[in-house]
């Protein structure tokens, strides 16, 4: 009877280890697998994240949000992220961000990569020219600003009013570079934000110069087609003798010799020359010559 009993036990072991092993393996299969999913989904959009395994755990790692990634899991994905934008492979890194995002992280966490996010679209933006970038990236800043407390994510909040002057709204830029300043809990923070200030105020300075001399360019220009339907006018009003300032007894060579002087001022390769002037120039000379 007892070895009856023994050999059930042992049985009963044996079969609760398989079912033990069964499970986990199962687990492991199906967290494998989510992970499988998300990778499809970034290459789908064009990048491929690599490396990704050691998320691949049964057991929930100690220190995590529950269902999210630990410390030891973000900051290797953090670093590969940090590394691709400095490789100028901006879609790589925020593709990163974005599988980070779509776990459960805690607040600090979470404004970390969302900051990284914002200035991997800033690079992008000003690489690529790409409006489109700035605005994430500015919607991005706003939204750390909304959940990062009174005291502000510094890096984010100088980030915002960078955004802002390249997105040449400098008023703007200069409000939040005040609001950085008031922030600010070092000199080195100071020293940043009124750097930036500075850099805004010129950038603001040169922009409005630039515009006055568009201004100035236009006005010049308006005033210029003025005198050249005003001159077309007149030259309408005259006879092609009068218009190459000749007589009708006047030679081929006097008529060359004044062609040639209106040609100075008038031809278009000249200053101030104008293609609808010189071509009624060029008519009455054409005219007057025929008739030598």
């Amino acid at each position: 009877m007892a070895n009856v009993f023994a050999v059930t036990s042992a049985g009963m072991r044996r079969h609760t280890h398989s079912h033990l092993r069964i499970s986990s393996d199962c687990a492991c299969a199906h967290h494998i697998s989510n992970m499988a999913t998300a990778l499809g989904q970034a290459t789908a959009t064009g990048f491929m994240i690599s490396s990704i395994a050691p998320s691949a755990t049964v057991s929930k790692p100690q220190g995590s949000v529950h269902g999210g990634l630990n410390a030891a899991q973000i900051r290797p994905l953090m670093a590969r992220a940090h590394t691709a934008v400095q490789a100028g492979e901006f879609g790589l890194a925020l593709v990163t961000y974005e599988l980070l995002l779509r776990k459960p992280l805690d607040l600090p966490t979470r404004i970390a990569v969302l900051s990284g996010r914002a200035h991997t679209n800033h690079k992008f933006g000003v690489h690529t020219k790409d409006r489109h970038y700035l605005h994430r990236s500015l919607k991005d800043c706003i939204g750390i600003s909304r959940v990062s407390g009174s005291g502000g994510h510094f890096p984010s909040s100088l980030l915002h009013a960078r955004v802002l002057a390249d997105l040449e709204h400098f008023t703007e830029a200069i409000q939040q570079c005040n609001i950085v300043t008031s922030q600010a809990t070092n000199d080195l923070q100071k020293r940043e934000s009124m750097k930036l200030m500075n850099d805004i105020l010129k950038r603001t300075d040169s922009s409005y110069r630039g515009g006055e001399a568009l201004e100035r360019a236009a006005r010049r220009k308006a005033q210029r087609e003025v005198e050249v339907w005003r001159v077309l006018h007149e030259l309408a009003q005259l006879t092609p003798a009068q218009i190459i300032g000749v007589t009708v007894m006047s030679t081929a060579t006097e008529v060359r010799r004044a062609f040639d002087q209106l040609s100075l001022v008038y031809h278009p390769d000249k200053p101030g020359g104008d293609f609808r002037i010189f071509q009624k120039i060029d008519e009455a000379y054409r005219r007057l010559m025929g008739s030598h």
